[in-house]
């Protein structure tokens, strides 16, 4: 599990940022929060988060002056910088200094997922194959088929650790240790594997596909597709399964 810590002077926004995100569903624990820039630096030190997800204007100095601080002190944590202001010139000095990713406000919690999923790869380092159910927690064998059966369905830790009495936490060690992903990575896998065998069968629409793989926004169904198989739908489909 990965390690984030949030920044922003408006306690409102940091609030939705805790509880907003599905952050342990995909791999992340929210270690610490501040309102301040000048305390976040300290914290952020001490706590060495794997991501900081942080406000662009603040004071006395702002996200992307925190970020220079940091690196003067050897601390580089990935930076995902969250900014009501959508200046060519912030974007600039931001991608300049290191930062990972940009998000303007009001946040969009799909398009977080899309750079969770993307930054927990990164931070895994780890090659994508098979799990082996070999020395599983029998209960949590049960959890993969019955997501292998459902993930056109929503899950979450917490639901399924009612489900199957198992705590969220421990989950998400699992699917770490078992599988070298998370939840949301494992579900989405199954849906684009769905996804493409019915594109390749052609026999129903595109958007009907989507809401049969768990996407009743045809859209967000597309990114999502796109970032995982490199192509759209449509030009799977065109192309006959990719070829």
């Amino acid at each position: 599990m990965y390690r984030v810590y949030l920044l922003d002077d408006d306690r409102v926004i940091l609030e939705e940022l805790r509880r907003n995100i599905s952050w342990l569903d995909n791999g992340f624990e929210v270690v610490g929060s501040s309102h301040s820039p000048t305390i976040a630096m300290d914290e952020i030190a001490q706590l060495q988060p794997d991501l900081v997800v942080s406000d662009l204007k603040m004071e006395p100095f702002d996200g992307i002056e925190l970020m220079q601080k940091l690196k003067e002190q050897g601390i580089t944590p990935y930076f995902l910088m969250v900014s009501a202001y959508g200046s060519f010139e912030n974007s600039r000095r931001f991608f300049l200094e290191g930062g990972y990713d940009y998000l303007l406000k009001p946040f969009d919690p799909q398009e977080v997922q899309l750079i969770l999923d993307k930054l927990y790869k990164i931070l895994s380092e780890a090659s994508k194959g098979g799990a082996s159910l070999n020395n599983y927690n029998p209960a949590f064998g049960d959890l993969l088929a019955y997501l292998q059966e459902n993930y056109h369905l929503k899950h979450t830790l917490e639901s399924l650790g009612k489900q199957f009495a198992l705590s969220p936490n421990y989950i998400c060690t699992l699917f770490s240790k078992h599988c070298d992903t998370t939840l949301t990575h494992y579900v989405t896998d199954l849906r684009m594997t769905a996804a493409k065998h019915e594109i390749e069968k052609g026999q129903q629409p595109l958007k009907a596909i989507a809401s049969q793989c768990g996407y009743n926004d045809y859209r967000y169904f597309n990114r999502v597709f796109k970032e995982y198989c490199g192509v759209s739908p449509r030009n799977y489909k065109e192309t006959g399964g990719g070829a």
